[in-house]
């Protein structure tokens, strides 16, 4: 849950920089089609880098170990973990979901709404198959016209006054698939929808939808002055849905201006190479290194072939010296050593009934140990050691080996073997 609220979080600064740096450099160009794919691949690849970690491996060489040391693998590499209780999930990520799934939903149900609206209009107009493919939806009622998917809708009133030009319109908005845009771009917002960037995106790609779709009509010989004035006769009537292209787009002055701008030249397109840093900065952010300890005059140990594609040694050592550890709890005298098998699954042995105020205690693979077969444990392959002290400083000292000897469940000191769960 946390991870899922850390990754939306990565996504939301990946998007955010890349729409950034589009407004700075791209947004005032002319070459329309170009900056739809740039703002769309931006947007895709915001959530793909985050899941995109490079990892480098670095080798610590410890000491040579001796079985007279008092120093363990935890202590040395800085793993050891301090006895604490097991603390409780914290309830904000739990929120942060319910918040983000309520806004998510939101979102989702405009766009399905909006659907809802537009298949009722087009199911109550009479229709008419254009010979380019199109199907011309003709309403009864006073609707601006728009398009989706390969439907244009508009009125009786426009379809009987010369439609043209409104025609040419929607029908580029089909040819160029807007709508595709439209309902990809309505799904990232149900996952960004507490991100302005996002909503700034939508609109400007809704803009260029636009500036395509009139570049279209004047690409066919319609005169510049008059369309003008038949966007700004229509600029007063609105679809009212999300997800259609609509001619009367409320950029009007935008339209209007990125008409009668001067091309941009093809050198401006460099521009777009603004992402190329930007990707690089991502990965660089976000990463790892994977440290593997090996003591002095060890081999490095070969990597193992494994179903899954895994080095099952490497995971059994680094699971468990990160997250290998021992649980005491001193009022019910009790003490719970967590640690990994060799394919790292998780496995836990509780120990109940102990007395605590004794010397050190060994543990070997979830059971309890002499501190002789301790030594002897310490010198076989792979082994992992970590420790803890208690709050009268005595020490408890665990050891994990790869052997498949591994013991769970709860032992209770005060009851006869016989008894035991």
């Amino acid at each position: 849950m946390t991870d899922f609220l850390i990754y939306q979080g990565k996504a939301a600064i990946a998007l955010a920089v890349f729409y950034m740096f589009y407004r700075l450099l791209l947004s005032k160009e002319t070459f329309h089609r170009f900056n739809r794919i740039v703002l769309l691949g931006t947007a895709a690849l915001s959530f793909v880098l985050p899941l995109c970690v490079i990892t480098f491996k670095k080798v610590v060489v410890l000491p040579a170990m001796t079985t007279s040391s008092e120093t363990v693998l935890g202590e040395v590499a800085g793993t050891a973990v301090t006895m604490v209780p097991e603390a409780s999930e914290p309830i904000w990520p739990i929120i942060l979901c319910i918040i983000f799934c309520i806004g998510a939903l939101t979102v989702l149900a405009n766009t399905v709404i909006s659907i809802i609206g537009i298949r009722r209009i087009i199911s109550s107009g009479s229709s008419q198959t254009l010979e380019s493919g199109e199907t011309l939806i003709i309403t009864e009622t006073d609707t601006a016209p728009f398009s989706w998917m390969k439907y244009i809708v508009i009125s009786r009133e426009d379809y009987e006054s010369g439609y043209s030009q409104i025609l040419t319109h929607e029908k580029a908005h089909i040819a160029l698939r807007h709508s595709s845009d439209i309902l990809f771009v309505d799904m990232i917002t149900a996952l960004q929808w507490f991100n302005p960037a996002i909503w700034m995106l939508k609109a400007d790609l809704r803009a260029l939808h636009e500036f395509e779709a009139d570049d279209a009509v004047l690409r066919s010989g319609a005169n510049i002055k008059e369309y003008q004035y038949l966007l700004i006769r229509k600029a007063v009537s609105k679809s009212g849905y999300s997800v259609a292209n609509s001619f009367n787009h409320s950029t009007l002055k935008a339209r209007i201006t990125m008409m009668l701008n001067k091309k941009s030249s093809r050198m401006s397109a460099w521009k777009a190479l603004y992402v190329i840093p930007l990707v690089g900065i991502s990965l660089a952010a976000t990463a790892e290194t994977k440290v593997d300890y090996q003591y002095e005059g060890q081999q490095p140990e070969a990597v193992a072939d494994t179903p899954d594609g895994k080095d099952n040694k490497n995971s059994f050592r680094e699971k468990n010296l990160s997250e290998g550890r021992f649980i005491i709890d001193e009022e019910a005298s009790s003490i719970t050593m967590i640690y990994f098998d060799h394919n790292g699954n998780e496995l836990r042995s509780q120990h109940k009934g102990m007395p605590l105020g004794q010397d050190e205690y060994y543990f070997h693979n979830g059971n309890m140990a002499t501190p002789a077969a301790y030594e002897k444990y310490l010198k076989e392959e792979g082994a992992v050691t970590f420790t803890t002290y208690r709050s009268n400083g005595k020490k408890i000292l665990g050891i994990v080996t790869p052997n498949n000897n591994y013991v769970t469940g709860v032992w209770d000191a005060t009851k006869h073997p016989d008894e035991q769960e």
